[in-house]
């Protein structure tokens, strides 16, 4: 369609397109209408040529007037010899191909093909005055029993013998399957010429019709059923070949009904010599016109062969061709070896000069597919290795490495700005298209290299390169480039942020609890929400009387000591610090990020952060302790506030557990109820009574934390 904005002067050529759309669409449409009914022509077409034959023996029959006769012994002897060795040897063909495929089906149906002609020759020569004086049984009968015969090869080929035992048992006897045929056909041919009985009585055809129009009506009947099945395989699975023998089964049943009711030497019997004629003309054009396309003998019948002989060809086809792709690779992708090695496949299969184009460029094809593939895997493993944890150097290497690996044509490079100078990541120096990259801030490919700038924020933060020493770069090879520039210039940008990520929250949260809030922010949404939390504040005993009687460069040191030696367990056990004032520290668990065993992990960092600090002042007798006090209850937790919105957890349960800090003595850790009840049996805890809080109009139960498990 054209669009419906145009300006005046384009009005006029907007019509005639939208003309020459509809023209197009009608054109296209009534093209496509006659497909489809050619399609559906095409098999009324071809059962009515099959059906002409029949039609033109009933008026014989009917008309004995125009059942004109013609006997001519020398020529019927030329004529059905002739034939005969025609289809003897299209059958050994068949034969051939048969055992180059290992196939049931193939051989069944040379072996009725052999048969028809077996029999035929016999028919030739046994015609009456030529080799013998008279018309015996064994010419009259030759050609409808050898039908017959044929008929039950072909139902037998009909059948599906891939997983069959009886396939496998066609296939291990085949050569005792043509010896007797063949013996079969041999009797039959020297008792007919020696005139042994019962093939020494003088017949007329006339006289036999009866007994020859039970065995005709038997290959008829057996034909038809192999016609039809032959019919639904063609319809699932169309080939030329197919078709041909499918007709000949057709022809061959119709020359079956032929020969029981045709007049001796008129019109109505010879009809039967020339759909015989018939049925391997069709069979031996189909193959001539297949050899001229496809040029190599082999592959004549497989359009015939069982699904399972295809499904072995396919997967002898793929092997080939994989192998060719493995051996390329290993060539380190030289495509001045694929003619040799397209060649050697080429020479394995039988392929033609235009098959082993094809397989020529299926290969390349291939092998581009699996390195496109292979790269964007990379990509994946490179998109999937970027963690908080990682620094940015030690992310990039990794990232080199892999994209170098998985670019097996190429040596790719990376380099990222520092103070405005390109820096390698791998040692090698930046080349000149990389400066250029930077300067232009677009791709940059010049002798036999493609340099990509790296963008965080629309502004050039590295390049990223791609050198090939052999070959040329196209479409496909710049597109990948490209996506590689765009996802490592957004994994860079990402590593960056977690990196300022870690170090403004080093000091607050561990870095699995960073990472889990980059998984699932909703777990810090602006606005807070209420939770259950367990707060636990500390602070340093007798810290302003230390502070008063000693030098700030001591107190800074011992501050500097206290933290280093409480932080890392808060740390450990995922707790968040939420502030620091002076010697007092607030910690809380559950939040940011949920933990079933907040409690617990309270517990375990107060009783550690005892320890420490116990630990650290054991030389130092004058030195404060630590007091501890940690409490269970809802709070909200959340970003708060007005424009400058800070992360902070507020709550009663927070003032309490703060007050319980500030009655703990130095080296103790208060717990209140709550927290008591959530530690469960296994906590040791003793009774500290209750203590009158600041802001709580009841007096507060308390219990002195001992041992957690």
């Amino acid at each position: 369609n054209v669009s419906s904005v145009h300006n005046v002067g384009d009005e006029g050529r907007a019509v005639d397109t939208d003309r020459a759309t509809s023209r197009s669409g009608r054109g296209t449409s009534t093209r496509a209408g006659a497909v489809i009914r050619s399609s559906r022509l095409r098999p009324a077409v071809w059962g009515l040529h099959l059906l002409l034959p029949l039609l033109g023996l009933w008026l014989l029959i009917a008309e004995p007037g125009a059942d004109l006769r013609w006997e001519q012994h020398e020529a019927h002897f030329a004529l059905v010899l002739t034939t005969a060795l025609i289809a003897a040897g299209i059958g050994v063909v068949i034969a051939g191909a048969a055992r180059a495929h290992h196939d049931a089906r193939i051989f069944l149906v040379a072996c009725g093909f052999l048969a028809v002609a077996g029999f035929f020759a016999v028919h030739a020569l046994t015609t009456p005055m030529v080799l013998i004086e008279v018309s015996s049984h064994g010419w009259n009968a030759s050609t409808t029993v050898g039908l017959l015969v044929a008929s039950f090869f072909a139902v037998a080929s009909s059948f599906d013998l891939a997983h069959a035992a009886r396939g496998r048992w066609v296939l291990d006897h085949a050569a005792a399957i043509l010896a007797a045929l063949g013996l079969v056909v041999t009797v039959w041919l020297v008792a007919s010429l020696a005139q042994i009985p019962p093939f020494d009585e003088t017949v007329v055809q006339d006289e036999a019709r009866g007994q020859l129009g039970i065995v005709a009506g038997a290959a008829v009947a057996l034909f038809l059923v192999a016609t039809v099945r032959y019919w639904w395989l063609y319809r699932r699975r169309p080939a030329a070949v197919l078709l041909s023998v499918l007709t000949a089964w057709a022809l061959l049943a119709e020359a079956a009904t032929a020969t029981a009711i045709g007049r001796s030497w008129q019109l109505s019997w010879w009809l039967w010599h020339v759909l015989i004629v018939l049925a391997f003309a069709f069979v031996a054009y189909s193959a001539h016109v297949q050899y001229r396309r496809e040029g190599a003998a082999g592959v004549l019948f497989r359009g015939i062969a069982l699904d399972e002989t295809l499904n072995e060809t396919r997967a002898g086809y793929q092997d080939a061709l994989e192998g060719l792709v493995a051996a390329m690779h290993e060539r380190e992708h030289d495509e001045r070896d694929v003619t040799r090695l397209t060649a050697a496949v080429a020479e394995q299969f039988g392929l033609t000069e235009a098959q082993r184009a094809v397989l020529e460029e299926a290969a390349l094809a291939l092998r581009r597919e699996r390195e496109t593939t292979d790269q964007l895997s990379g990509l994946v493993a490179v998109s999937r290795s970027t963690t908080v944890l990682d620094d940015e150097h030690t992310w990039l290497q990794r990232a080199e490495l892999e994209l170098d690996r998985r670019f097996r044509r190429d040596r790719v490079t990376i380099a990222v700005l520092h103070d405005g100078v390109l820096t390698p990541v791998g040692g090698a120096p930046p080349s000149g298209p990389a400066a250029a990259a930077v300067e232009t801030r677009a791709p940059v490919e010049r002798d036999g290299e493609i340099v990509w700038p790296l963008l965080v924020k629309d502004e050039v933060a590295g390049v990223v390169g791609f050198e090939r020493p052999r070959g040329a770069f196209d479409a496909g090879d710049r597109a990948m480039a490209a996506s590689v520039a765009s996802q490592l210039g957004v994994q860079l940008e990402n590593t960056r942020l977690y990196s300022t990520i870690d170090m403004l929250f080093r000091r607050y949260m561990a870095p699995n609890v960073v990472t889990r809030l980059l998984a699932d922010p909703d777990q810090a949404a602006l606005g807070g929400a209420v939770v259950e939390v367990t707060a636990l504040f500390g602070d340093l005993r007798g810290f302003t009387t230390y502070a008063e009687h000693h030098d700030p460069a001591d107190v800074v040191a011992l501050l500097n000591r206290y933290y280093a030696a409480i932080v890392p367990r808060i740390l450990e056990e995922e707790g968040t610090v939420m502030s620091y004032a002076g010697d007092a520290v607030m910690a809380v668990f559950n939040a940011p990020t949920r933990q079933p065993d907040h409690a617990q992990r309270a517990a375990r960092v107060a009783l550690a952060m005892r320890d420490a600090v116990q630990t650290l002042t054991a030389d130092a007798p004058d030195m404060p302790g630590l007091g501890i006090g940690i409490n269970t209850g809802p709070a909200l937790v959340g970003n708060i506030g007005a424009e400058l919105r800070d992360y902070t957890v507020i709550g009663d349960a927070v003032n309490v557990a703060s007050r319980l800090e500030g009655v703990a003595a130095a080296g103790e850790v208060l717990v209140g109820a709550t927290t008591r009840e959530r530690l469960g049996g296994d906590a040791v805890l003793e009774a500290a009574g209750s203590f009158d809080l600041k802001g709580k109009a009841e007096p507060v139960p308390a219990w002195r934390l001992v041992a957690v498990p």
